[in-house]
């Protein structure tokens, strides 16, 4: 469950509807407890890479040395050098697949990292996604690691412009094109009806992981600040629910921050808000803006790395970005909640799904 992956299941149902024989590889052999519902129509594949890891001795002597000696002359090493035997399962087990279902005619890496588990794993029509800011390697043998795994031959679709010059800026050389998410605006409105809790008044809303990357605490601080019928609904689970529980009490304000948990549709709560509050440090792309915008909820976001100001861009919704100050953060939500502005499909037209995989396949034949 996150935007990543809700944003791969909307890709897969926006091919499988135009006719496209879509298969979906999950690394992850068993089915998690919050895991999105995949749609009609995909065929799913689940393999276990991680336990034939163990059952040969290179795969475990790949294993050892990167987690256990590799980390300690590179961060973060770890990945990169199982990913020797990973691209070698990969590659054995998309051969046995085309034996039984034909060649694939196109192959995407899509996964925080996930190219980087397959850094050796080269077809003329495979694309890596670069959904977060990449990671560059420093220090020992970096450049050569850099150039595996972001040079020629791979080629890149990076969500946002934001995200293709942090790619550039460590492989100047590497093949990308920028290709914004998109999403099934009609899907999205027809579960913005499923109502099934009953909602405050007036209240805004934030749709996350509770984790301090998405600084959901800062919001928390603000809520003094904000009209005393105004409650905050926080829309998501983590590891940092504990503690802005405890900074809920803090500052006198538990009972007006409502912790849903994680929910598979959040739109009822995004629609029938009065402003959603965006407060990440940062986001690759932000799914969340185009979900806000196609429901017409007005947005106010404080400042973050990566692909927001793709979306929040023009006269009005430019000014719906704050820095990370609180007090500028609570006027502009107050000032917003008083006078909202309405959504237009200027805005988000461009995202619609059918439209935009269409352009992206088209894009892709000349790439």
């Amino acid at each position: 469950m996150g935007g990543l992956q809700k944003q791969a299941l909307t890709f897969a149902q926006t091919a499988a509807k135009k006719g496209h024989d879509v298969h979906l590889m999950i690394l992850k052999s068993e089915k998690t407890e919050n895991e999105l519902k995949i749609p009609a129509g995909i065929t799913v594949h689940r393999p276990d890479f991680h336990s034939r890891l163990f059952k040969s001795l290179s795969g475990i002597l790949n294993y050892l040395s990167g987690h256990m000696l590799k980390p300690l002359i590179f961060k973060k090493i770890k990945d990169f050098n199982t990913g020797y035997e990973y691209s070698r399962y990969f590659a054995e087990y998309i051969e046995e697949l085309e034996r039984r279902h034909g060649r694939f005619d196109m192959i995407f890496l899509r996964g925080q990292g996930c190219f980087e588990y397959f850094h050796q794993f080269n077809r003329e029509r495979c694309y890596c996604y670069i959904d977060g800011k990449p990671f560059h390697y420093q220090g020992f043998r970096s450049d050569k690691i850099n150039r595996i795994l972001y040079g020629f031959p791979k080629k890149f679709i990076c969500v946002s412009e934001q995200l293709k010059k942090a790619l550039l800026d460590i492989e100047p050389e590497a093949q990308a094109i920028c290709s914004h998410n998109f999403l099934d605006f009609e899907e999205i409105r027809r579960l913005s009806g499923e109502i099934t809790d009953p909602l405050p008044e007036r209240y805004i809303v934030n749709v996350g992981r509770l984790t301090e990357v998405k600084s959901q605490d800062f919001l928390i601080r603000i809520m003094p600040k904000l009209p005393d019928d105004i409650k905050l609904l926080l829309v998501g689970d983590g590891k940092f629910k504990l503690r802005l529980k405890q900074i809920a009490e803090q500052y006198n304000c538990s009972d007006r921050v409502v912790f849903l948990g994680k929910r598979d549709n959040p739109y009822p709560y995004i629609k029938n808000a009065k402003v959603l509050v965006h407060t990440s440090q940062k986001e690759g792309f932000g799914l969340i803006f185009l979900e806000a915008l196609i429901l017409n909820t007005p947005i106010v976001a404080t400042e973050s790395i990566g692909g927001m100001r793709d979306i929040m861009k023009g006269e009005i919704l430019s000014q719906q970005i704050v820095p990370r100050d609180p007090e500028l953060l609570a006027e502009k939500i107050v000032e917003t909640i008083k006078a909202p502005y309405q959504s237009s499909d200027v805005f988000y037209r461009e995202y619609e799904a059918s439209t935009a995989f269409d352009k992206l396949l088209s894009r892709l034949e000349s790439f």
